[in-house]
C-alpha cells in the first residue's frame, strides 16, 4: 500500500497546473480584456461627445448647443431636483 501512495507523489501540483492552465489563465485575461474595453469604450464616448458639441458650436446654433449641453450635464450626473435650474429639460 504504501509503495502506491508513492508513485502518486506530486500529482496535485500536476493538476495544479493543468487547472491553472485551463480555468485560472482564461478567465484572467477575459478580466483584462474586459476592463480594457470597457476603457476605451469610455474614451470613444468622450470623443465622441467633444466632436457632437464642437460641430454644434462651430455650426453657429449656439442655443442648441447650451440646451443639450444642459441636458447631458442633467442627465450624466442624475441631479433630482434640477428641473428648476434647467426648465427646458423637462
Amino acid at each position: 500500500m504504501v509503495r502506491g501512495r508513492r508513485s502518486e507523489r506530486g500529482s496535485s501540483t500536476a493538476w495544479a497546473a493543468i487547472f491553472m492552465a485551463l480555468v485560472v489563465l482564461p478567465l484572467m485575461s477575459l478580466a483584462i480584456d474586459g476592463t480594457r474595453l470597457l476603457y476605451l469604450r469610455t474614451r470613444l464616448q468622450t470623443a465622441v461627445d467633444a466632436a457632437c458639441s464642437d460641430v454644434s458650436w462651430s455650426t453657429g446654433d449656439r442655443a442648441a448647443w447650451q440646451i443639450s449641453a444642459e441636458d447631458r450635464f442633467v442627465q450624466n450626473w442624475g441631479l433630482i431636483g434640477a428641473e428648476h435650474l434647467y426648465p427646458h429639460t423637462c
